[in-house]
């Protein structure tokens, strides 16, 4: 019988729905709000604007009426609230339902923003006066997550990189790493500056190709010093070459770099279980 019931009301419904849908359409609302939307300042707000549907109720039409009222009265004294660079949330937030999933940095990132966003919204509005009651409700309401939010400040740099402070690991391979490549910047200096190889010599500065540490010789010079080539100059007079007295260190290096890609992985999957624990909060805001 219940199962009766729900059919008849669906079916009850769909007359509505489409009379509705009907209605918005002869009254050009998608139209409307493509106008309205175009004054949006991020994504996320002209998305909000374009989903909007009629409400019937004079209470809740009131109210926004007020919190709008409020928020222009807002911008013209102090200026746009900054909302600006926020991006949506919900894409990045439904895949994180697979456990397997890692969010990527800019991604996390985006996250960090919108709740610095969250953080400096709540302290604007708290410090207004009583006029702005309805704003401050609405600002209460934000979830700050300041734990997560600190970690993530924590993680990135201003640049958006990984410090090396993101893990104790990482600080550890990072520093080897730059160890390691001093010592064969500094062979490979001592061999582009010895008089004895000034004659294969092409250019006196240590180079990069394939993440190894390798210099620009002429091409005869096999026999003066045993290398490695790993690229020819366009012209083809000069090849660069990697001197096996580094190879092992540039080897090094190469395992290294890998660990970091690792070590960067398990950071970026940490802060991925945290936004996951906090995915609720995040749709709220």
């Amino acid at each position: 019988l219940l199962d009766v019931d729900r059919t008849q009301m669906t079916m009850a419904n769909e007359p509505l729905d489409r009379l509705l849908t009907e209605s918005m359409r002869d009254l050009e609302l998608p139209a409307v709000l493509e106008e309205a939307a175009a004054f949006a300042l991020s994504l996320p707000g002209r998305e909000h604007v374009l989903a909007s549907l009629p409400v019937s109720d004079e209470g809740t039409v009131l109210a926004g009426l007020e919190l709008v009222s409020r928020l222009m009265e807002l911008i013209g004294l102090a200026g746009a609230l900054g909302l600006s660079n926020l991006v949506p949330m919900e894409g990045m937030l439904s895949k994180i339902g697979n456990p397997a999933v890692i969010l990527e940095a800019e991604e996390i990132l985006a996250v960090g923003d919108m709740l610095a966003a969250c953080k400096t919204i709540q302290g604007r509005l708290e410090d207004l006066g009583d006029r702005f009651e309805p704003l401050k409700r609405q600002a209460r309401k934000l979830v700050l997550l300041t734990s997560l939010r600190v970690r993530i400040e924590q993680v990135f740099d201003e640049h958006g990189l990984v410090r090396s402070s993101a893990s104790p690991e990482l600080s550890r391979i990072r520093d080897r790493t730059r160890a390691v490549r001093q010592r064969i910047q500094q062979r490979l200096e001592g061999v582009v500056h010895d008089r004895d190889l000034a004659r294969i010599v092409q250019e006196d500065y240590v180079t990069v190709r394939g993440d190894r540490y390798v210099i620009l010789l002429r091409p005869e010079f096999k026999g003066m010093l045993d290398g490695i080539v790993h690229d020819h100059s366009r012209s083809g007079a000069s090849v660069y070459v990697e001197p096996l007295e580094v190879v092992e260190h540039n080897n090094e290096v190469a395992s290294l770099m890998d660990e970091e890609r690792e070590e960067i992985r398990a950071v970026l999957k940490g802060l991925t279980e945290e936004i996951r624990i906090a995915k609720e909060d995040l749709l709220q805001d």
